[in-house]
């Protein structure tokens, strides 16, 4: 019997019961099961067997003209649709399998790509971020090391500002209470200042007494920032040289200069100069040629105030 399976439409034969009815068939391709009817085989007694051919004489005679052409005309044997094999199924199947496998591939390797980049792209980021934070932050504590380094020169300059100008009242305060002392013995007293041992504190020079024998030039100099009498030397006019003071003086018609000096920690006074002129009653005594020293009152002590001062 010439079956078709209903599943992959592949025809095949097969072996049904004889008497008829139905049966369970199985497609050798698919494996699909199905039912099919099958008539039962009739037991008529033989018959005359007719002549096929003639028969079909018969029939074509009494067919209309145009019909009888067309069956005698050649017809193309019809061909039934060819089923693809099993291995034709099995190829396309693993073509199209390895194709989809493949494709799967492809997407998971570019998601992998594009994860690895992302992942690398994050950690780029956060590392230039970390070291941006990391260069700020030793910039950051270098400037605090250099503004900890400035404040403390700056609070250690402070603090010896304060010393030196502590030490300098001191001076002015010992000076002023010279000057008063002084003033109290000569009201006409005079006084100027001068460093003369070149240290950078000048000594005070003090013109005072009662009279002209006890008159003298008191100096004063600092040592431990205590002030005390460093030199007594004559009065008179007094000029400034470049290491060195000139007291000019005279007295009936006789004149001299002493010079002063200090050298090797002493004060020296030398006389460098005399002149005669008693002789001739319209001559003046000559002056040195150094600058005149401004004098000042011993009650006047902004020149102390202005001149002992930080530099």
């Amino acid at each position: 019997m010439n079956l078709k399976c209903p599943n992959c439409r592949l025809k095949f034969d097969a072996t049904g019961p004889v008497d008829g009815g139905s049966f369970d068939a199985v497609c050798p391709r698919c494996n699909h099961h199905f039912c099919v009817e099958t008539p039962g085989i009739e037991q008529n007694p033989p018959a005359t067997q007719a002549n096929p051919q003639s028969e079909q004489e018969t029939q074509q005679a009494q067919l209309p003209p145009a019909e009888q052409a067309e069956q005698l005309s050649p017809q193309p044997a019809k061909q039934e649709p060819q089923q693809p094999a099993d291995s034709e199924y099995a190829v396309t199947y693993v073509v199209k399998k390895n194709s989809n496998n493949t494709a799967i591939t492809v997407a998971l390797a570019i998601a992998a790509v594009l994860l690895i980049a992302a992942i690398g792209w994050f950690w780029y980021q956060s590392e230039l971020k970390r070291q941006e934070q990391e260069t700020i932050l030793a910039e950051l504590r270098q400037k605090a090391i250099q503004d900890s380094i400035r404040h403390a020169q700056i609070a250690d300059s402070l603090r010896q500002v304060r010393k030196e100008e502590e030490r300098l009242d001191r001076i002015r305060q010992g000076y002023i209470q010279v000057l008063q002392e002084k003033a109290q013995i000569d009201e006409y007293g005079e006084y100027f200042l001068y460093d003369i041992t070149q240290d950078g504190t000048p000594e005070l020079w003090v013109r005072a007494g009662t009279c002209n024998a006890d008159t003298e030039t008191y100096v004063y100099s600092v040592n431990n920032d205590e002030v005390y009498l460093a030199y007594e030397a004559s009065w008179g006019t007094y000029y400034r040289g470049s290491d060195y003071i000139i007291i000019a003086n005279g007295h009936m018609g006789y004149g001299w200069w002493n010079k002063v000096t200090y050298d090797e920690n002493q004060f020296s006074e030398t006389e460098v100069f005399t002149e005669d002129i008693s002789n001739d009653s319209i001559a003046d005594y000559k002056t040195p040629p150094e600058p005149l020293i401004t004098t000042h009152p011993l009650n006047d002590y902004n020149a102390i105030n202005t001149t002992i001062v930080m530099k």
